[in-house]
């Protein structure tokens, strides 16, 4: 809380040394010296003394969401109540932490007393976690233009900054509309062609022969066809690399971030398969979530995703094979979501090895966008050339080591984070169709 004078208050002041000018110069009397500087003060003190009655006559109310997505603008409701006698000049500026970006920064406005004003603003965080939004930062100015007094208001509301459910929530209509197609998912599996009986229907021009139920058709007197679906109830565990390398961030989200938005779009896929799906965050420490097909799962693993970041720490393969092996007494479909370079490939060699005796692994190796997009480029200068060889290299490294991976039972995708989220459902639809599991 400060007091401060308005350059109002220095002006009329300047005035007043004007007039001890002029009595200097024997042009006036001291006396009016003296009378205006009464004045100036009476007017700074009676003014001083309104703005102190209605300072605490303002009151504030925030109406915003609890729950906020990654990287998106969300709007929220300011509302100033006057209860005091004197109309104000108010700025008001929303006090918001770190990792969080606001429109507008101050608004100015005039309240009249007994009125209300509403403030639209809007909100982007750009992490994920808790954030308590404290109030705004109140700055009056008294009603004769003498005096500004800065206050916070308290209006402390806890927002949770969820992964972008929005765009969840969109894949999740398409999904319900058999529309996944629009993101590049492209539905593999067909009616009939699946291992689970699931129920008798009347024969239908196309259908197998090996569909037809003999039984049921010697008894109806007409064809009778079996259909089946695919098999559920399998395990799919989602791994999460938490390393330093998954902090790299594009387009305002880092890695991990776009990582985590994709694992919660399979993980919804997954379990409309009827599969248990599990998530295991490896880092300096591992967050284990046991596979389930409960209802609310994604939501559960949703709300869980508060408390994952990536960490300064390099990834390690070997006891991420460990931990796994440990924690899975059932044959799983494993998929790792990392970032790596050369210097891993041994560990990740080693990491298939040991799981693709028992699961079934899919590796996602991520790329950055700028070498996608550099790749993408023709060079036109020659340091361009050098770095355009040099990611081509790396690039065909990449490849050799995907083409490793494959040849250990593994699956390998190689493709950036924006690439990932149809990618990573294709890879397990197709797992579903031809039964790999």
């Amino acid at each position: 809380m400060r007091l401060t004078p308005s350059p109002k208050l220095p002006l009329f002041l300047t005035l007043v040394v004007f007039c001890g000018l002029l009595a200097d110069l024997g042009l006036t009397g001291y006396w009016l010296c003296g009378s205006a500087l009464l004045i100036v003060l009476g007017l700074a003190l009676a003014d001083l003394l309104r703005l102190i009655r209605c300072a605490p006559a303002i009151r504030v109310q925030r109406q915003i969401r609890k729950s906020l997505p990654l990287g998106v603008w969300s709007r929220f409701r300011l509302e100033l109540a006057h209860a005091g006698s004197e109309r104000l000049h108010i700025q008001v500026a929303e006090r918001l932490p770190a990792g969080m970006a606001g429109e507008p920064e101050s608004v100015t406005l005039l309240l009249d007393s007994g009125r209300k004003a509403e403030i639209l603003c809007r909100i982007r965080p750009s992490s994920r976690g808790s954030f308590v939004l404290p109030g705004p930062d109140l700055l009056l100015v008294s009603p004769w233009g003498f005096w500004r007094h800065s206050r916070p208001l308290a209006c402390p509301d806890t927002v949770r900054v969820l992964p972008n459910f929005r765009e969840l929530h969109r894949y999740t209509l398409l999904a319900d509309t058999a529309r996944l197609n629009r993101m590049g998912i492209r539905k593999l599996a067909s009616q009939g062609e699946g291992q689970e009986f699931q129920q008798l229907r009347e024969y239908r021009p196309g259908d197998a022969l090996r569909q037809i139920d003999w039984k049921a058709t010697s008894r109806m007197q007409q064809l009778i066809a079996r259909d089946y679906q695919e098999e559920s109830d399998q395990h799919i565990v989602l791994v999460l690399d938490c390393s330093r390398r998954m902090r790299h961030v594009n387009a305002g989200l880092s890695l991990f971030d776009q990582a985590l938005n994709s694992a919660l779009l399979l993980a919804h896929v997954a379990t409309r398969q009827g599969d248990s799906v599990g998530l295991l965050a490896f880092g300096e420490k591992a967050v284990w979530h046991p596979p389930g097909k409960k209802a609310g799962i994604v939501r559960s693993l949703l709300l869980a995703s508060t408390q994952l970041f990536p960490e300064s720490v390099a990834m390690d393969y070997r006891e991420l094979a460990r931990d796994l092996e440990a924690r899975l007494k059932r044959r799983s479909l494993i998929l790792v979501l990392t970032n790596s370079r050369a210097e891993d490939y041994e560990e990740l060699a080693v990491l298939a090895r040991q799981l693709g005796r028992r699961h079934l692994l899919v590796i996602a190796d991520l790329l950055e966008q700028e070498a996608a997009d550099t790749l993408a480029a023709e060079p036109h200068t020659t340091d361009e050339s050098l770095r355009w060889q040099s990611l081509l290299a790396y690039q065909r490294e990449r490849r050799h080591f995907g083409l490793r991976l494959r040849r250990l039972g593994c699956l390998a995708l190689d493709c950036t984070a924006p690439e990932l989220p149809p990618a990573l459902v294709n890879t397990y639809l197709a797992i579903k169709q031809q039964k790999r599991l």
